[in-house]
């Protein structure tokens, strides 16, 4: 399974954070600095949860499983901007 960003999803960087606009409601997204991490990865090209977990472990002190579980959660509670294939 791969996760891209959702093409409607328009994003703009705002100080430490990340707005995003989805042009399908007209709603704005803030996310901090974290998701911000994810998004702008995923945003490159489509990866997987494993590719995920091991770019934010690299990048912050957090093991596997937490990473992957943060993840996962952030991938499911927001799938107006995150889309999987």
């Amino acid at each position: 399974m791969k996760f891209t960003i959702q093409k409607e999803i328009f994003d703009i960087d705002l100080e430490d954070k990340k707005i995003l606009l989805d042009s399908n409601s007209g709603r704005y997204i803030e996310l901090n600095s974290t998701a911000s991490t994810v998004f702008e990865f995923i945003k490159k090209e489509e990866k997987s949860l494993e590719q995920i977990t091991n770019f934010i472990c690299e990048n912050y002190d957090v093991t596997p499983e937490e990473a992957s579980k943060e993840i996962e959660n952030l991938l499911k509670k927001s799938p107006n901007i995150f889309s999987c294939s």
